[in-house]
């Protein structure tokens, strides 16, 4: 009986280490499987892969179309014209005939100083200048009579000259008490300061009762019918633009407005502190709504035109900086081709093909970097622009949309 016992605990014991280890290898093969996912390199194959749906994808048409090249770039709106005025005398301001937003046109009056003091001297300077001419006639007189003396013999040279001499001061006086009155008269006109070109006010900074001078701006004064988009280049911007002639102007805050502008000069040195080279473009403003002084804006500057190149969404090219390529569908299957990026304008990007690209039929492998033997072969064939990140070439697909 004891022999008995021993046997049954023994066989228990071999049915516990039994189940033991076919949990453990249940663990195992799990924990296999699960690593072969995770682990799984890039070009493994998956054999549920042949067991899976066709993969669906969106696609579009490849297209032949001209393109304008351009450089765009962030502008900020200028006045054409902007000056502070200050005036030309020194006063108390009595009159300010404009504000903030007023248009004046040239020559128009914008501010009084008091004429008070000025009238006054221009009175004194009247009064000078009648003085020295009443003393120029009688020097002048003075002067007939010594010369009657002195063709008589009557007087000496020395006399006679003295005599001239005084003439000459008289008309020196006039001309210098003349000189005084016409400045006297400039002051008083300069009492009244004026607009020097037409424009916008566009800052006010005195008011009745201030004293100014011609060290004080007293308001500001922007001509914005005409304006001036300032933007800043690249070096390598600069060089594909430099000859332009015109730019298009826009802005987010003005939807559906375009201008077109006329370069009007390029910095050929940078600034020290961006390191981009000022631009400065001409655009006519009298057309509502216009741009404001200060607005940022949407620069866009043509500098080439491609005639009918291949073209494709940007959408539909992976890895566009490092080794760019499509998928195009052909007989239900993903056809991966290699190219190169020739240009890319807004969403649309020109391609030509890599000469290592796989060709099809008589494809020309070894088409021009500017991608004209390719317009031909790849023109109105399906692209893959959606669903093509994790296709291989070859693989399976449905189309589920075109576009």
């Amino acid at each position: 009986m004891p022999d008995q016992k021993i046997n049954a605990r023994s066989e228990t014991g071999k049915f516990r280490l039994s189940a033991g280890r076919i949990v453990l290898t249940i663990i195992a093969i799990l924990l296999a499987a699960i690593a072969s996912i995770v682990f799984r390199r890039p070009g493994d194959p998956v054999i549920e892969r042949e067991f899976s749906s066709d993969a669906r994808v969106v696609v579009t048409t490849v297209q032949a179309e001209s393109l304008d090249l351009v450089v765009r770039a962030v502008g900020r709106v200028r006045p054409w014209q902007e000056v502070s005025l200050a005036a030309e005398v020194s006063g108390r301001v009595e009159e300010v005939l404009v504000d903030i937003g007023d248009h004046v046109e040239k020559d128009d009056v914008v501010l009084h100083i008091d004429t008070a003091p000025y009238e006054d001297a221009l009175a004194e300077r009247e009064a000078n200048l009648l003085r020295a001419q009443a003393r120029m006639e009688e020097s002048a007189a003075a002067l007939e009579r010594v010369d009657s003396l002195r063709n008589r013999g009557a007087i000496s040279e020395r006399e006679y000259e003295a005599a001239l001499a005084q003439k000459r001061a008289g008309e020196a006086d006039v001309r210098g008490a003349e000189a005084a009155l016409a400045r006297a008269q400039r002051q008083l006109a300069d009492c009244a300061v004026t607009a020097p070109f037409p424009g916008t006010i566009v800052d006010r900074h005195v008011d009745p009762g201030a004293l100014v001078g011609p060290e004080r701006a007293v308001l500001t004064v922007a001509n914005l019918e005409t304006v001036a988009v300032e933007v800043g280049l690249t070096e390598r911007e600069l060089l594909r633009v430099r000859g332009s002639q015109i730019a298009y102007v826009e802005s987010s805050s003005l939807p559906g407005k375009r201008a077109e502008g006329v370069v009007d000069g390029v910095a050929d040195r940078s600034d020290p502190g961006t390191g981009t080279y000022k631009m400065r473009i001409r655009v006519d403003n009298r057309q509502e709504p216009a741009f404001l002084g200060g607005m940022v804006v949407q620069v866009t500057i043509p500098w080439d035109r491609l005639e009918s190149v291949t073209t494709v969404p940007e959408g539909a090219i992976l890895d566009l900086e490092d080794s760019p390529r499509i998928f195009l569908v052909r007989d239900g299957r993903a056809k991966e081709i290699l190219v190169e990026i020739l240009a890319q304008v807004g969403e649309r990007v020109a391609i030509g093909l890599r000469s290592s690209s796989p060709a099809r039929g008589g494809l020309d492998e070894s088409a021009s970097s500017m991608g004209q033997g390719v317009v031909g072969e790849l023109v109105g064939e399906q692209v893959i622009m959606i669903g093509q990140t994790s296709l291989r070439d070859g693989d399976a697909v449905r189309v589920a949309e075109s576009r």
